[in-house]
């Protein structure tokens, strides 16, 4: 008999995009799943679809809950997974009929531990590939995904593209009550990970909605991005010391590129916090970041000016927009 992969699903608020998520899980040409579906406190209909296709299909288990947040849905759901594989899939996202015979497959075949395929985004029923860039098919150590994956060109940080061993979630979970938690989590996924396989195939359907939780995140800095980047660089220079440099400017970039939103939108007085607690964060790696040759020049210049001239750095935003 094949080897149960256990799926995990928050649902919160999706009643217009279940359907399409939860009929794309159960109609997997990979029959051996248990589908866990955590209701995170939806004040919609999703509930009653999660409760309507457990009766339809016995494969499904479902878990009402107080809102927690995603990273608390999918902590209660590897609680009670008992796969040998786990699978995370967003509730308004879906995959093609085949994506888990695929990646069981290769992960098999390959004797790996994380099994990775590639993902199209979503918006108005237009396809864009993520990311952008596509490699051959190929077998990755805990390094070389961590580095592909910081850099995004080829590997992206979403855990829901993937297959994993449950071994890898023996007491690790995502941390609640905090957004940007995927980020987060990546150098302890990858440390407990001797071997990753890759298929550039395309099998992942990420939704892009403005009302989504991410979608609010975008709209406005959080702190969070701050911590997030922080954790993952502090792992780098503990566990990962030969790819600490060059992917050091990857991890501050996700903090960056608000700063660019922020000056380059004269709203640095309504987001005066977390401007402060970016220029504290980059200065704490100031030294190894200017040793990277992963900066262009004017990043470098952009850097500096912001972190000990700020009216320069106004000024230099005010001429150039967004390009430093």
């Amino acid at each position: 008999m094949s080897s149960l992969i256990s799926i995990i699903i928050p649902v919160y608020n999706v009643e217009l995009y279940f359907k399409k998520c939860i009929e794309s899980i159960i109609n997997q040409t990979y029959k051996n799943l248990e589908i866990i579906l955590i209701n995170d406190g939806s004040t919609d209909d999703s509930g009653l679809l999660c409760n309507y296709y457990a009766e339809k299909d016995k494969r499904i288990k479902v878990i009402h809950k107080k809102n927690g947040g995603q990273s608390s849905a999918r902590n209660a759901g590897l609680d009670i997974a008992s796969g040998s594989y786990i699978g995370f899939i967003d509730s308004d996202d879906y995959i093609e009929a085949d994506m888990y015979e695929l990646l069981h497959s290769k992960i098999i075949a390959s004797d790996s531990d994380i099994a990775i395929c590639n993902s199209w985004k979503v918006r108005n029923d237009l396809n864009t590939k993520w990311p952008s860039l596509t490699m051959k098919e190929c077998i990755l150590d805990s390094k070389e995904a961590m580095k592909l994956t910081l850099e995004g060109k080829y590997l992206v940080v979403s855990p829901c593209n993937k297959l994993y061993k449950s071994h890898i979630f023996n007491k690790l979970r995502f941390e609640e009550g905090k957004i940007f938690e995927d980020f987060s989590i990546i150098p302890e996924i990858f440390l407990r990970s001797n071997q990753i396989i890759y298929t550039p195939e395309f099998k992942y359907f990420y939704n892009i909605r403005n009302d989504s939780t991410m979608g609010n995140v975008y709209k406005k800095p959080s702190i969070d991005i701050i911590k997030a980047s922080k954790h993952v660089i502090d792992h780098l220079k503990a566990d990962y010391e030969e790819i600490y440099l060059s992917t050091l400017w990857f991890c501050i970039k996700r903090v960056w590129k608000w700063i660019g939103i922020i000056y380059s939108t004269k709203k640095v007085k309504e987001n005066k916090i977390f401007v402060k607690e970016a220029r504290t964060f980059i200065k704490t790696y100031i030294l190894d970041l200017l040793k990277s040759r992963k900066m262009n020049f004017n990043e470098k210049i952009g850097v500096i000016t912001f972190l000990y001239w700020d009216i320069a750095c106004q000024l230099l935003y005010k001429l150039k927009g967004n390009k430093v």
